[in-house]
Order: C-alpha cells, then structure tokens, then sequence
C-alpha cells in the first residue's frame, strides 16, 4: 500500500482514499480536457465563445451613479468634496468573483475537491472588503464596470482644483473659483499677530509652577512668531507697490477714483480742419492728447459697412476709418503708460457692439479697455486712476446707443452711467439735465460747452467766440459753468467737451485743474490756434495740411449739403 493509504482511517469519506494511481490517471485526464478545450476552442458548457474575464468595478455607488471620477478609498475623494462622505459606499462583490487568484484545476485543486467535482473552483465568501488602511479590497473582483467610463479632468478643473487654498479661494463642481473674501489674504496676518500677543501674554502671566503648561506655550509661541507677516510694514502687506506714482500729470490723482475727477474733451475729435463749416478741432488727435485732451469723442457712420467716422453725413465730411483713429490711439496709449484715457462714441448708425469688438481687437485695444463688474456704475464706485494704470486697463469707452454689457462689457452704454447737459447751445450755458437713463444724482455727468451758431439751419462752430468760450472766467465761459454745475450738483462735472481746445490758450486745462484740486504746469506749451486765413501749415505740428483745408468752393459745397439736408 502506498504512504496515502496507510494515512486512511475507516472512518474517513471513501473518495478520500484514492491511491496515487487513481490521482495520477484523474490528474491527466484533466489535463486532456484542458488541452481538447484549448484546441477547439470551447467552453465546458458547449459555447463557442471564449469566456470574458470578470469586469472590475472602481468606483463607490454614488460615483457610479453620477458618473464622476472615483479615489476608490473609503469615503473617496468626491464624495468628500459633496458633502456626502458619511454615506460613501461601495457594492457587495459578485460571489462568484471574490478577491481569490482564479486557479486552473491541477494537482492542489484535486487534492482539495472531492472526486466528483473536477471543473471550477470552491465557492468562498469574503465577508471583510477593506483593509486595515480602509482601501476597499473587494472591488477588484466586482463583476460591473460602468458603461461610460468617466472623462478626464480638463486642465482648468485640474488647476482650480489645485488652487492655492490659502489665498481664499475654493473650487465647486465645475464652475469657475469662487473668492471667499477678497480682504482674506490681509486678514491672515493680522490673525497671525494677534494670536501670537494672545500666547506671549499667556505665556508671561501664567503660573510658573506649570511647567507643562508653559512648555507647551512655547510649543505654539516659537512657529507663530517667526512668521514674517508680523514683522513687516502693514501697508506693505496690505496693498502691492504702486508702479504710477504720477497719474494723468498729477501725483495726487492717483488715488482719485474715476468718477471723481474731471477731464477735458474734444468735441468731434476727429473732424480736424481750417476755413470749414463742418470742423471743431485744428489739430489731430495725437496733438489732442499731448496737450492734456484725456476725452476724445467722435460720430460713427455707416459707409458700405465700413464704420466710418463722418460728421452728419460722409458727403459733408469724412474723418476716415474707426480702424485707423483707434490705432492712432493705440500708439498713443503706448507711449504714455501714466494716462488714462477716455472715448465718447456717437453710435450714429446703431452699428452692434460685436462691430466695434472687431475693431477695438485689430487695434489691440480691447485688452487694454477697463470692463466694469457691472452695466451702472455709480460715480462714487469707479476705480481709482492709479488701480486702473497698475491693471494695464486705461482706456474706457462709452457708447450713447445698443451698447450691451453681456455682449461686450467693455463697450459701456452711456446714459446709464453718465448724463449730460443740453447741445447745440446758441446762447448761454446751464447745467440742466438733457439725457440721461439712470438716477443723475449717483451718476457722473458731462457739460457739453461748445457754442454754435446756424447756417441754413444747421449748427456749426461759432469760432469768432470760441476765446471767451474757453475762458476760465467771465460771461459764458468754461468757468462759469462749471461753477454753476458746482453749485447745482455739489460736484465738479466729470467730463467737459469743447471744440477748438486750443483757443484760450490753454484755459480749459486750468479750469480742469482747479475743479481736481491740482496746479495746472504744462511741461510743453500747448498749441496755437490757427487763423482761418492761413494758407501754409505744415502737418508736423498736428494740424490738418494744406491739401485738407477748404477753398471757398468747398464751403458752399457744404452750404448746398446742409440746405438738401434740411429740406430732408
């Protein structure tokens, strides 16, 4: 008898007491099925089909559920993250795939089975999925997988999710940052301090017999003082270094918000010209804004779909392409970082916003134009000039007409924000409402203070008055104005449209000066006007060229073009 037989007792079950030779002839009977299975191809129940390996699942049943991506711990991260990390779950395993290595019958499978049971192996229950670090361990053998796996983070998940928390910011779902408290990252330091004369108080007044206590003081004392926040300058760990020290020719407006201060602006800005009844300035925009110009407004037109500025009408007069004027700009803003800058669009023809954004974009100036947090803004809530130059967004546009802020928020729509005082004045000068579209005691206004006379029933520039127009003082001058508006509104107007600026010799700007509190010192003389009779002029100094000027022809063309245009 064999070693196997002799180890048998009686009371041993009978299939139990096989010889190695009847073991030796099951093992390679065994083995000839396998290899007859493998060579047709079959299954032992009769299939065709080659039998799949068990799906894994991996994620718990709320991410499954949702579809969203699974740490695959206990509770996982994205429940976590939902607030639904008490009720994290994971599923039973399938009880015919628990988490035991899969085994082909051979000679440990038969030693364990009895006779009758050659095929599959025994059936165990695992009743512990999780190890001692949580990690559930019997979703490896799951026999479910999701049909739709879930899609990968995108870079700007990936990066908000990873966001600095101590900045205050935290991540939702999938929408954008959201701040907690813009004033967080000042508060914290101060926080820091505060709780570091908490534990150096404790610490000095406690009783010295507590040894413990006071070890443990030190503990928290020791890591708390060596912050650096505690040491440093408070304004310096409160605002970031200011890189204009001057704004708009003044160190003490930088601090002026937007909507307290005033500026000078060009009437029809564009329409530059000697002896024309269609004009309202001498010399071009660049001249403009060196002189102290910080408002530039113009009329918009619509010539073959092309946005042209024009005075009335393109025939009367036609200043050229928006595209060209903006990039004037442009260059302008460039070369003068300290200033900012303000346009006045007369939106003639009702062109669409989306128009103006392709232009503003060939131009490069849409990412230097300021868009507010909002379509109105009150005067008092606009940034201050320095915080606009630091940002790089120093220009700010307004439109009179189908502005949208959710179309182009930095297009911003006029009359909700500014009103304005009547035009076309032929008399005297008041500082009565005329447009507006929002409440005029919050908003800023601007002063229309040009003077005009009529020919053939059109307004045009009464230049033979435009020095005592200009003036800072005396019957129907700037000044005057202005101070009447003072006195009716408790401010100073925030934007003042002349035409010839320059007449006065350079009045407008002083009396812009006085209304901001600061001394008016040009650094450079600003232009001289320029006689009607003139007949050389050389571009280089700003104003229009000989070849621009009008002869006496032109004039009465426009003569006949406001007459058709009045019969109209």
């Amino acid at each position: 008898m064999s070693a196997l037989s002799e180890a048998s007792t009686p009371a041993q079950d009978a299939a139990s007491a096989i010889d190695a030779q009847q073991l030796h002839q099951l093992q390679q009977h065994a083995t000839d099925v396998q290899q007859q299975q493998n060579n047709n191809g079959t299954s032992p129940e009769g299939t065709t089909r080659k039998a799949k390996a068990p799906s894994v699942r991996r994620a718990c049943t709320a991410c499954h559920t949702g579809k969203t991506r699974c740490s695959e711990v206990l509770p996982c991260q994205s429940c976590l993250k939902r607030g639904i990390g008490a009720s994290c779950a994971y599923p039973e395993p399938d009880p015919d795939h628990t988490n035991q290595p899969h085994q082909t019958p051979g000679v440990s499978t038969f030693a364990q089975a009895p006779i009758g049971f050659v095929h599959g192996t025994p059936t165990l229950t695992q009743h512990q999925y999780y190890d001692y670090n949580g990690t559930f361990t019997g979703a490896s053998s799951s026999t479910f997988r999701p049909n739709k796996r879930p899609r990968n983070l995108t870079e700007e998940e990936a990066a908000a999710i990873t966001r600095n928390f101590s900045r205050g910011d935290f991540f939702v779902g999938t929408s954008a940052p959201v701040r907690i408290d813009s004033r967080l990252p000042h508060i914290i330091p101060h926080l820091t301090c505060i709780l570091l004369l908490v534990f150096v108080f404790v610490f000095v007044f406690a009783p010295r017999d507590l040894v413990y206590t006071r070890a443990a003081l030190l503990a928290f004392l020791l890591p708390i003082a060596s912050h650096r926040s505690c040491f440093v300058d408070a304004s310096r760990a409160q605002s970031p270094p200011r890189r204009a020290t001057t704004c708009n020719g003044s160190p003490d407006l930088c601090n002026r918000s937007f909507g307290n201060v005033t500026f000078v602006g060009a009437h029809d800005s564009y329409a530059v010209g000697v002896n024309s009844l269609a004009t309202n300035q001498d010399y071009n925009i660049t001249q403009q804004m060196n002189d102290g110009i910080r408002m530039l407004q113009m009329q918009t037109h619509n010539l073959s779909g092309v946005i042209q500025l024009c005075h009335t009408s393109c025939s009367l007069y036609n200043g050229g392409p928006l595209s060209t004027y903006l990039a004037t700009v442009k260059s302008w803003l460039n070369v003068n970082p300290n200033e900012v800058l303000s346009l006045l669009i007369v939106n003639s023809d009702d062109f669409p916003p989306t128009a103006y954004d392709a232009v503003f974009k060939g131009a490069g100036l849409d990412t230097m134009s300021y868009t507010p947090p909002s379509a109105s803004i009150p005067a008092s809530q606009w940034p201050t000039l320095g915080s606009l130059i630091d940002s790089g967004k120093r220009l700010i546009t307004f439109m009179d007409a189908s502005a949208d802020f959710n179309t182009v928020p930095y297009i911003i729509d006029e009359f909700t924000n500014v009103w304005e005082t009547p035009f076309d004045v032929t008399t005297t000068f008041d500082c009565s409402v005329n447009r507006t579209q929002g409440d005029s005691s919050t908003q800023m206004y601007l002063i229309n203070h040009f003077l005009d006379s009529f020919v053939l029933g059109q307004p045009v520039p009464d230049i033979s008055q435009a020095n005592q127009t200009n003036a800072a003082s005396g019957q129907n001058s700037l000044g005057q104005q202005v101070g009447l508006c003072v006195g009716e509104n408790g401010r100073s107007p925030n934007f003042m449209l002349v035409d010839f600026y320059e007449y006065g010799g350079g009045s407008v700007f002083e009396v812009a000066a006085s209304a901001n509190g600061v001394s008016y010192s040009p650094t450079t003389p600003i232009a001289t006007p320029i006689p009607t009779s003139s007949s050389t002029t050389s571009s280089s100094n700003g104003a229009m060229p000989m070849s621009a000027r009008w002869s006496i022809s032109s004039v009465l063309v426009t003569s006949f073009t406001f007459a058709a245009l009045y019969l109209l």
